[in-house]
């Protein structure tokens, strides 16, 4: 068996209900940076760090402006609303 990877340490990750509130935010308005959607979260009740903002970004290809705007450009697609 390989072992030259180690296991991720998934007990550090954020909860799913998080995770889909920063991809929906992340989606919903991709011009907002990782301080910024910390801060609306937040207003929303979803606490989770800058930082935590911009890890949860990088695991789903969502780390830069264009990225999060080519994510809405597919949503508005496939729903074909705005």
């Amino acid at each position: 068996m390989d072992r030259s990877r180690r296991r991720p340490n998934i007990k550090n990750r954020t909860d799913e209900a998080t995770e889909a509130a920063v991809l929906a935010h992340a989606i919903d308005d991709p011009a907002h940076g990782q301080l910024r959607t910390s801060n609306e979260l937040r207003k929303k009740g979803v606490f989770i760090s800058p930082s935590g903002v911009r890890s949860v970004w990088l695991r789903h290809g969502l780390g830069g402006f264009r990225d999060r705007l080519r994510a809405l450009e597919e949503k508005v697609a496939r729903e074909g609303t705005c």
